[in-house]
Order: C-alpha cells, then sequence, then structure tokens
C-alpha cells in the first residue's frame, strides 16, 4: 500500500511523521509487536531453542527508518562509533574484519616465539538484554538533539509485544528491556550502547599495533574480540570486561567465549583465563564471523567446514531438482544462489592460502595448479555431473565444457581482485581497514607472509604489473576492473582447457573433440526437456557409457581388441559403430535413419565422421528425441 500509494501518501505521512518528531509522543499502535517463536533446533519444549520474529507496523517502520538514517548520518559526521566497530556500517563487511585479524597473524606469528592472543567473547542475549537507561544516557552523551532523544524515550517507554503462535494471541507484555526487534533503529543504538568498549581497554597493557595504531579489540556488532600480544594483557582486558558488563548490566556466555592462542606451529596453547572468576576454554579453532579461525592462521579446516556445510545444502538442492525436475539453466542458477554463497564465503581473504603455497615458487605455475583441488572445487564438479546424469569418472574438462561453467576457483580469484581493488580505494573510509591493508604491504617487503604478498602471485600470473595496476586504464572504474578481470581470467581458463582436452584427443575424448571445438553452453540441454532423454544423449556425448571402447579402458585392454559383443561384425564398439553399424539395433536405426533423411537427405552420403559431426550438433528438437530415443532404448 506505501509503495504503490506513495504520490498521495507522501504529504500525509510528512505531516503525522512531523508531529510525531515535535510532540515527542510515538503512536502506540506502532509500538506493538507480534512475535512468532520459530523452532531452531534440539528439545522442542525449551523455550530457548525458539527463535521470536517480531511483527510491528509497516508504517510505524517507515518512520523509524527515516531516524536511522539521521542517525547513522549523524554518526559519520561526528566520527562517534570507534575504528574498531563496523557492525551495521554501510558498505563494511565481515571480511573486513577476517583481513584485519589475519594480517595481525602474519604480523605477529611469523617465527616460533611469535604469539597472538585471542579472546572471542559471546555475550548472552546482547540485544535482548540492552537497558533502556543505558540508551537514553549513550544517546545523550552523543550530543542527539532533544527531538530525537524525546521520541526514541516515548518509544521505548510504552513498547510491548505480545505472543502469536498460529492464531491464538497472548496479552500485551511491556518491553522493559532490550532494542526493539526488527527495527531499522535498533542496530545503532546497540552500536551507541557498546560503543564504550574501546574506551574501558584503552589502558591495558599490550596491545596489538596495526600500522604503528594500538588496537585492544574488533567489534562487529556484538561479536567481539580481545587481543593483545601477552597473556597478562589479555587477563587485563577481561577484566575491563568485567567491569563493563557490571556497569552496563550485560552478561557474558562463558561457556560459549573461547580463548585462542595463534602461533607459527599451530599447536594447541593452553593457559589460564578466567572471567568473573570462571575459567575460558583455551580452543585450536573458533568460528569467527561464519569462518573457522585455526591457530596457525591456516584455512584449511575452514575450507572443509565450508565445503561439509555446502554439502547439506547440495542434497537438499538435489532432493528438490530431482522432485521438480526444472530445466539445466534455472537448476544452475539456483545453485549458484543458493549452495556456491555457502561454498564461497570469505574467499576474498581464505583465497589468498592457495596462492601463498610453495607451488608459487615455480616460473610456469598457473591457477589451476595452485586452485584445483580445492574442497569447494570437487563439489561444483558433483553438481555439475549430477545435473548432466554422468557417472563420477567422467572428464571434468567436458563436464565443465558442456555446461560453459568455469571453475568455482574463477569466482575466488576474482573476489581476491576485487576486494583488492576496494582496500585501493577505500579512501577515507574504514580507517582500520585501511591501516590493515599498509601493514599487509609493509609485512610482505619484509618478505613475511601476508595477504598483500598473494596478490602479488595473483597479478603475476595475469600477466600484470601489480606496482602500477591501480593506476592502469582498466582500474578508472570498478565496472572496468571487473571486466577486465573476468576477461583475462576467461583467456586463462580457456587456454588452460584446451590443453585438457587436448591431453585426451587421441584415447577418452577422440570422439568428442570432432564436435566440440568451442566451450560454451550445449543448446540442446535446453531443447531436450525429459531428464532421462537428455542424460542418454549426453552420455554417449562425453563417453560416460559402457560400450566397449570405455569399458576396455578400464580393463587395460588395447583398443584395437575392444570388440563389440552384440553383433559379428567383429570391429571396435565405438559411438559410430553404435549409432551407424552394430546390426542388432537395424530396425530401429533404421527409423531414425529414416527420420533423418526426410530433415537432411546428404545425411546417408557422409562418412562415419561427418555423420558423427552432425549428428551432436543438429537443434530440431523433434529430431533430436528421436535420436535420443534411439540412444535411450539401446546405450548400454
Amino acid at each position: 500500500m506505501i509503495k504503490n500509494g506513495q504520490t498521495f501518501l507522501l504529504k500525509s505521512f510528512q505531516q503525522m511523521f512531523n508531529t510525531c518528531l515535535s510532540s515527542g509522543i510515538y503512536p502506540t499502535s506502532w509500538a506493538e509487536g507480534y512475535i512468532t517463536p520459530i523452532f531452531k533446533s534440539n528439545d522442542t519444549s525449551d523455550p530457548n531453542n525458539y527463535r521470536g520474529i517480531t511483527i510491528t507496523s509497516a508504517i510505524g517502520k517507515l518512520f523509524n527508518r527515516i531516524l536511522s538514517l539521521r542517525l547513522d548520518k549523524f554518526l559519520q559526521e561526528h566520527n562517534i562509533i570507534h575504528d574498531s566497530q563496523i557492525g551495521f556500517t554501510r558498505k563494511a563487511r565481515t571480511a573486513d574484519h577476517m583481513f584485519i585479524l589475519n594480517c595481525l597473524i602474519n604480523k605477529y606469528c611469523n617465527s616460533k616465539e611469535g604469539r597472538l592472543f585471542a579472546c572471542f567473547v559471546d555475550f548472552q542475549k546482547a540485544f535482548d538484554t540492552v537497558i533502556h537507561t543505558g540508551i537514553k544516557i549513550k544517546l545523550l552523551d552523543i550530543g542527539a538533539g532533544s527531538y530525537f532523544y524525546n521520541i526514541i524515550k516515548s518509544m521505548y517507554e510504552i513498547s510491548k509485544s505480545c505472543v502469536k503462535i498460529q492464531n491464538q494471541v497472548s496479552d500485551f507484555f511491556p518491553l522493559d528491556i532490550g532494542v526493539k526487534q526488527g527495527d531499522n533503529l535498533s542496530p545503532n543504538l546497540f552500536k551507541i550502547f557498546i560503543n564504550d568498549l574501546p574506551r574501558y581497554l584503552s589502558d591495558t597493557r599490550d596491545p596489538v599495533n596495526v600500522n604503528d595504531k594500538d588496537l585492544h579489540c574488533l567489534m562487529y556488532a556484538d561479536d567481539i574480540v580481545l587481543l593483545s600480544t601477552s597473556a597478562e594483557g589479555l587477563r587485563e582486558k577481561l577484566g575491563m570486561l568485567d567491569k563493563f558488563c557490571k556497569d552496563w548490566c550485560l552478561n557474558v556466555n562463558t561457556n560459549k567465549t573461547k580463548v585462542l592462542i595463534f602461533n607459527k606451529a599451530g599447536r594447541h596453547v593452553k593457559q589460564i583465563f578466567t572471567f568473573q572468576n570462571i575459567n575460558l576454554e583455551c580452543v585450536s579453532k573458533y568460528k569467527y564471523l561464519g569462518l573457522y579461525l585455526s591457530s596457525s592462521g591456516s584455512f584449511s579446516y575452514a575450507q572443509n567446514e565450508l565445503y561439509t556445510k555446502s554439502l547439506k545444502a547440495h542434497f537438499k538442492l538435489r532432493k528438490d531438482l530431482l522432485s521438480l525436475n526444472p530445466d539445466v539453466k534455472t537448476s544452475i542458477h539456483v545453485f549458484d544462489h543458493t549452495v556456491k554463497p555457502i561454498l564461497l564465503y570469505g574467499s576474498e581473504i581464505w583465497g589468498m592460502f592457495n596462492s601463498l603455497s610453495s607451488k608459487c615458487k615455480k616460473e610456469d605455475i598457473s591457477f589451476e595448479k595452485l586452485y584445483s583441488g580445492l574442497p569447494c572445487e570437487k563439489l561444483h564438479i558433483k553438481f555439475c555431473k549430477f545435473i548432466l546424469g554422468v557417472h563420477k569418472k567422467t572428464t571434468n574438462a567436458a563436464v565443465l565444457s558442456e555446461l560453459g561453467r568455469f571453475p568455482i576457483y574463477f569466482n575466488i580469484i576474482k573476489g581476491m581482485l576485487l576486494y583488492w581493488y576496494r582496500l585501493e580505494n577505500l579512501g577515507n573510509n574504514f580507517p582500520l581497514l585501511k591501516e590493515a591493508y599498509t601493514q599487509s604491504k609493509t609485512l610482505h617487503h619484509m618478505n613475511i607472509t601476508s595477504w598483500y604478498g598473494s596478490i602479488n602471485v595473483v597479478f603475476k600470473i595475469l600477466g600484470i604489473d601489480y606496482t602500477n595496476a591501480i593506476n592502469a586504464p582498466f582500474c578508472e572504474s570498478l565496472y572496468k576492473f571487473k571486466k577486465y578481470i573476468e576477461t583475462k581470467l576467461s583467456i586463462l581458463f580457456i587456454s588452460c582447457w584446451k590443453k585438457q582436452i587436448d591431453k585426451f584427443s587421441d584415447s577418452k575424448l577422440k570422439t568428442y573433440l570432432l564436435y566440440k571445438t568451442n566451450f560454451g553452453f550445449e543448446k540442446y540441454l535446453t531443447l531436450i526437456k525429459n531428464f532421462e532423454l537428455r542424460r542418454s544423449f549426453t552420455k554417449l556425448r562425453v563417453s560416460s557409457h559402457r560400450l566397449q571402447i570405455e569399458l576396455g579402458r578400464y580393463q587395460g585392454i588395447p583398443r584395437i581388441n575392444r570388440i563389440c559383443n552384440k553383433c559379428s561384425s567383429n570391429t571396435v564398439e565405438d559411438e559410430a559403430h553404435f549409432l551407424f553399424d552394430c546390426n542388432k539395433f537395424e530396425d530401429d536405426r533404421n527409423c531414425m535413419l529414416a527420420s533423418i533423411a526426410q530433415y537432411n537427405s546428404y545425411f546417408n552420403h557422409m562418412n562415419s565422421q561427418s555423420k558423427i559431426i552432425w549428428l551432436f550438433s543438429v537443434e530440431n528438437v523433434e529430431l533430436l528425441k528421436i535420436i535420443c530415443n534411439f540412444i535411450y532404448k539401446h546405450l548400454p
């Protein structure tokens, strides 16, 4: 209603919103919320295993959205939010804090004695336990205007909610604590509420240093990491965190709060750290902002964990695709928007791990050698083979070629380069991230492992002078840079694909190379709607069948001895023999050839090689069905 009626409603909304703001009175109906509990996991009878989703007035949300935009602008103009806090910040990413943390690990753990002490703090229901008095105090501290302060005060004084389960609704109850769930203002209000934590930590010993700037913690909303170069320094920070929590009535979940001591060897180092007289567990790895960090700084475990997580989504998708049977392009689109984002999460950071391997010392190194063995690539190939309906031993190069799919590492490298472009063009935004990027460059020049060093390897393989890359014409805009990189990667991959295919030119893919001369999506995958018919056609195209020409390869039988056992011709049972010569299928073949002759009168005068090329290149739907039916009926 609001979107479609904006031409007529805007003036009324403006008048209503101005009245609310000037009077400092928040409408009661806007302050009401309907909570629907959504079950998460474990025991259904435990209320803690449900996540409440609150629905509030759409007009009230529109008003709060305007207030939120004004507050956001005020916070930026007056530089109120601490540099270490980037949660709910425009254009910020979780990868930014991963980058900073990775840079610190590289800096402090480059020697045997080097240590980086980190405590990953888990607040107990942080957003739900914010005290309203605290919000009001913090708003006054930052100098919020009286109109803004009064309307926020009014909103929280009258806020109330009820619980809705199916068609049953409970009585309304007041919300005496916590920021409003699902409200536009809540993220910024929470950031203001927790913004003092770095000040509490500022006098503790042994902070980490990012390009000569002291840093005590990283904050992404309520995800807090306390950082120190010594155990004693971390203990002091835990003491100040305790004071902050007591001052502002916050609770830390000590069961989920962990200490991770980063070191070059990747050993599981254990020391005693306590919070409120409770021992905190020292772990060898921790999941921070959705990505596992290991004590060595390695991302191997993170990649495997993302693979495992994606595998579940993959099997769920396969189940849905089998029941719905959408066309190939739709299936690929769904994969790219459900499974692939999980596979590639944080890859702009962990992708550097591969380009720092010892393989990079070789002069002829390629992306294929560096990235093809990644777990995410295995899942991508697995899905492609499922879509085509071919078995797992089918040649990967042929599978990708049929679908016109570039490998997953194509996206990883592109993501890293786009992130490099972002870091180079930060300007005055995200000063802490900018300092970390400068630090990464310094580490590289000191011959210490760094993200910047890995980007240099990527540029080198692409044949780009990375020292002057940012000043090159293709870096004039993000659009130009993205297109340039995509073109470069495409050329490199297709060159690599041709080399892979050529390896099989005299063996497995000898027939395939007759008609597959260009990399790209094949039209028959869209034209043939029936999955079983399409699969049989694909299997014959990419040599994923059980003809003797293939079976003999796995049995070690010489090519000339892979004789057809279905007829007495005493000839090799290859694709051409199956389609045009084997007399076991003579009647059905004659019917197929008669249909082809009606479409192409010259077909019977062609040699076997020309027939194969024409047959696998035809785009007539009815003729394709006839050919597919013959293959489906007789292909072993």
